[in-house]
């Protein structure tokens, strides 16, 4: 969603998400092939994954069958497991050109932004990722983060990459990121030890959003939405 929102950025590259349901109960993960043929029909240039603890066995082995049929394609990971297991699981899986960690929407944009050529930055200018260069994996340290809250980051669902209806239950939002305890046995705060947070006009105009739209329930999904009174208000 923030890629279609760069400035200029829209002009070099047509983002688009194709999407997957995974473990609707009764019914069986789609299958491997289906995920690549669903990729494969959008002719990409590059192809990004979001490794999460549900997705990511399936992903890999999309990624393998993908580089087979099509080894030209840049393929970009991202997400919770892929920032956990860092440049091991570029050694694991060579398939992978390009693992972003931390905070995506900033170097993923970026990076299609160097793919795409013409003064874009080089990779080694973008924080945030680790790659292959001469057969070394590279990382290229934090990636740069606005100051302030979240507003830059755009919403999947609102800027239609995302198509949820109401019918088929709640709609799920996640307004803050990071959180400033220690707790042993909890890794929120792993990504990011600094709270930060979508302001109050947007929070309030995501749930007018949803109310519009027919979504009768929402799930808060912030892991510290408690930490402060005034995001409860």
């Amino acid at each position: 969603a923030h890629c279609r929102r760069k400035p200029g950025l829209a002009e070099k590259a047509r983002v688009d998400h194709v999407a997957w349901k995974l473990r609707v109960p009764g019914l069986p993960d789609p299958a491997r092939d289906a995920v690549v043929s669903s990729i494969l029909a959008e002719a990409p240039h590059v192809a990004g994954f979001s490794l999460q603890p549900w997705s990511t066995g399936l992903f890999l082995d999309a990624i393998r069958a993908l580089k087979k049929e099509r080894p030209d394609v840049k393929v970009v990971v991202g997400g919770s497991n892929a920032m956990l297991l860092g440049a091991e699981l570029l050694r694991e899986v060579p398939q992978i050109d390009v693992l972003v960690t931390g905070e995506g929407e900033i170097p993923f944009a970026d990076l299609l932004e160097a793919l795409a050529g013409e003064k874009a930055p080089a990779l080694k200018n973008i924080g945030g990722l680790f790659y292959r260069r001469r057969g070394k994996i590279v990382a290229t340290g934090a990636a740069r983060l606005p100051r302030g809250g979240l507003d830059y980051c755009g919403s999947p669902v609102r800027e239609g990459l995302v198509t949820l209806r109401p019918e088929e239950g709640h709609l799920a939002f996640e307004w803050t990121r990071g959180c400033p305890n220690r707790c042993s046995y909890c890794s929120w705060h792993r990504n990011s030890r600094i709270f930060r947070r979508f302001s109050r006009d947007r929070i309030i105009d995501d749930i007018r959003w949803a109310r519009e739209k027919g979504f009768g329930e929402i799930l808060i999904c912030d892991a510290a939405v408690n930490y402060r009174d005034d995001l409860l208000q």
